[in-house]
């Protein structure tokens, strides 16, 4: 917290670099924050990009942080849903993982399985409409609890609780889909 305080002071001190530091560590959950949310990479750095300038002019409009690093991710989040809101209909629901994460051909076979069968389950998370995207997202791989959701959507828990049921139950039904195209499951004869 200190070194953070003293990054935002340098800041507001004209030190260029002091900026960097700062946002740097977090970059790379913000992304995976945005690309959870939108499904496309375009569309995550936008919204990374629009957080990351939000972000510098709040920061030279002398606001006072508590705790930068958690309000710098509900900025990525809040620019991830205008986003998604803005290009609802233009949102690309198929997802490339290679886009944004370099291939490593010299992985163990057991590790390349892991990341194939996750890369599965993230093209499946991908076609499930954008609100139960968003409450996955922010559920499993941000870990925010059902209350702090409802706080970032501005919905009540309820809702929350009724999208990430929806969800779980969608995409069950698509890996139980996929099992059986795949001939894993077996109708009699």
């Amino acid at each position: 917290m200190l070194r953070e305080q003293a990054l935002i002071e340098d800041c507001r001190n004209g030190q260029k670099q002091a900026f960097g530091q700062l946002v740097e560590p977090l970059l790379s959950k913000a992304y995976r924050t945005a690309l959870g949310i939108l499904g496309s990479g375009h569309l995550a750095e936008d919204a990374v990009q629009n957080a990351l300038l939000e972000a510098y002019t709040t920061i030279m409009n002398q606001k006072k942080f508590t705790n930068f690093n958690a309000w710098f991710n509900r900025l990525v989040i809040s620019r991830s849903l205008d986003l998604a809101r803005k290009h609802f209909k233009e949102v690309n629901n198929t997802y490339n993982i290679e886009d944004y994460e370099p291939s490593n051909l010299n992985e163990p076979p057991g590790i390349l399985l892991r990341n194939e069968q996750f890369k599965e389950f993230q093209d499946m998370i991908y076609t499930l409409n954008v609100n139960q995207r968003i409450v996955l997202t922010l559920y499993y791989f941000q870990e925010y609890t059902i209350e702090e959701i409802a706080g970032l959507l501005h919905t009540n828990t309820n809702t929350i609780k009724t999208r990430l049921s929806r969800a779980r139950k969608n995409l069950q039904k698509k890996f139980l889909m996929g099992i059986h195209n795949e001939g894993g499951i077996h109708n009699g004869g």
